[in-house]
């Protein structure tokens, strides 16, 4: 009985495992954002609209000024995100630049979760829940799916190099692609001084 109320209270994200799934729960940030779940160092939240991977960006934006397409730095934070989804196609915050894989809110490239045979030469941003729940796949960036928020939340930043709200990105400026200059863009095209190849 009580971990039915845990489960309708927090909600629940499966994590995958070998043989038995182990419950994830899915509890809320605090303040102006109480209607945001907890997602490892993140408050965030899916937007079922479909739009753009650009036009994702840009709602992030809106949402709050430090709000990004969510990036996702383990197995726990990719089920959570997972189980906001509800399994359906949405963008996160990973573009590929030049041969590598970014995270746009400037934080270290440290978990991928492909699907098999992914990622292809031919897609730039990524979304998940391809082929199965929880997997990521990199397609063309006009396609349009729903999208995941996030936002750096304070009380829960562990101490493994991550942006926190007290740190600097560290970025290297990079020319954009196809000589796409505007300031809404910009930012995307920062890159993080460390990344990691897939």
């Amino acid at each position: 009985m009580f971990k039915l109320m845990l489960v309708m209270t927090l909600g629940i994200a499966r994590l995958p495992g070998s043989g038995a799934e182990a419950d994830v729960a899915l509890g809320h940030c605090s303040g102006n954002h109480s209607n945001w779940f907890k997602v490892g160092e993140h408050c965030a939240q899916h937007f079922q609209e479909k739009v753009t991977y650009e036009q994702a960006m840009k709602n992030c934006r809106a949402k709050c000024e430090e709000c990004r397409l969510i990036s996702i730095h383990d197995a726990v934070a990719n089920a959570a995100v997972t189980s906001l989804t509800g399994g359906q196609l949405a963008w996160i915050g990973a573009i590929r630049f030049e041969g590598q894989y970014i995270w746009t809110d400037g934080s270290a490239w440290d978990y991928q979760n492909w699907a098999p045979g992914e990622p292809l030469p031919a897609g730039t941003c990524v979304y998940i829940n391809f082929q199965s729940a929880g997997k990521w796949d990199n397609f063309h960036c006009d396609r349009t799916y729903g999208y995941i928020c996030g936002f750096c939340n304070p009380d829960l930043v562990l101490d493994r190099g991550q942006i926190t709200s007290t740190d600097e990105p560290k970025y290297s400026m990079i020319q954009p692609p196809l000589g796409d200059t505007t300031p809404e863009r910009k930012e995307v095209y920062q890159r993080p001084e460390t990344v990691m190849t897939s």
